[in-house]
């Protein structure tokens, strides 16, 4: 992620360059609360972003993300937050050659 701390430090910096935001996933109904307030936070902040309010699994998250091409999703998960720390995930997919993945 080149480029990604430039500005003033912080990843909320290059996310409002971004037209879509961020998406703030919850792994657990445990961790709801906590991605609300983080999703509070990142708008305070002036970062474009929505949050899961409906119950879907992580799987089905990612895939709602994938269809509203929202390039970036912050993970929020019991172990990030004892550790004071989310996920951030790049949506993006590459296809790439079979010959880069392994020695085929």
């Amino acid at each position: 992620m080149s480029g990604l701390l430039e500005g003033d430090g912080s990843v909320s910096f290059y996310i409002r360059k971004l037209k879509n935001g961020v998406f703030v996933a919850n792994v657990n109904e445990k961790v709801k609360e906590e991605a609300i307030k983080i999703a509070k936070k990142l708008r305070e902040d002036g970062v474009s972003c929505q949050v899961d309010l409906m119950n879907r699994s992580l799987t089905k998250e990612l895939e709602y993300v994938n269809s509203l091409g929202i390039p970036y999703t912050d993970i929020v998960g019991s172990k990030e937050l004892k550790e004071n720390k989310v996920m951030l995930r790049d949506m993006k997919e590459k296809i790439i050659n079979l010959k880069n993945v392994c020695f085929y």
